[in-house]
C-alpha cells in the first residue's frame, strides 16, 4: 500500500493499467484508408480479440467505420465503371457493325446503294463517296470504306 499525493491509501487493486492496443485494429485502421475491404476485415478481427484478451478496441471500431464507408465508395466506383464501360463500348460495337454494313453497300464506283439517309430509331446513316457516317445514340462514327 502506498499514499498518494492526497494522503489517500491507494491499493494495487485501485491502479489501472493502460489497456494495451490490439496490434490489428490498428493495421486494420490504417489499411482502412488504403484498402477499405482488407482494413475492415482486419478491424473486424482485431475487435474480435481484443474484446478476449481485454484489449484497447477503439482504433478497430474507427477501422470498422472507415472500411465499411471506404467499401461502400469503392463498390459504387466500379459499378459506375463497369456500367459507363459497357454502355459506351456498346454503341461503338452497334456503330462498327452498321458502318460495315453501309461500306458493303458501297458500288465499285463510291456509290452508296443501300437506304439513302437510313433512319432507325436512334440510328442514322450518310454515304457520300468512300466515307460513311453514322450517328447511334447522339454519337457521331465515320468510316473511310476500301475503294
Amino acid at each position: 500500500m502506498d499514499n498518494n499525493m492526497n494522503g489517500q491509501v491507494v491499493t494495487e487493486q485501485q491502479v489501472q493499467q493502460p489497456k494495451k492496443t490490439n496490434v490489428l485494429c490498428v493495421i486494420g485502421l490504417v489499411l482502412s484508408f488504403l484498402l477499405s475491404p482488407v482494413g475492415l476485415i482486419l478491424s473486424i478481427i482485431g475487435v474480435v480479440q481484443a474484446n478476449k484478451k481485454n484489449e484497447e478496441k477503439v482504433c478497430g471500431i474507427i477501422g470498422i467505420v472507415v472500411g465499411v464507408i471506404g467499401t461502400i465508395i469503392q463498390l459504387i466506383v466500379i459499378i459506375f465503371v463497369v456500367f459507363a464501360f459497357s454502355v459506351f463500348s456498346s454503341v461503338g460495337t452497334r456503330a462498327n457493325i452498321i458502318l460495315s454494313t453501309a461500306c458493303s453497300n458501297i458500288d465499285s464506283h463510291g456509290d452508296y446503294t443501300g437506304d439513302e439517309d437510313y433512319e432507325d430509331g436512334n440510328v442514322s446513316i450518310n454515304c457520300s463517296g468512300y466515307e460513311c457516317t453514322i450517328r447511334v445514340d447522339g454519337k457521331e462514327f465515320s468510316k473511310i470504306c476500301n475503294e
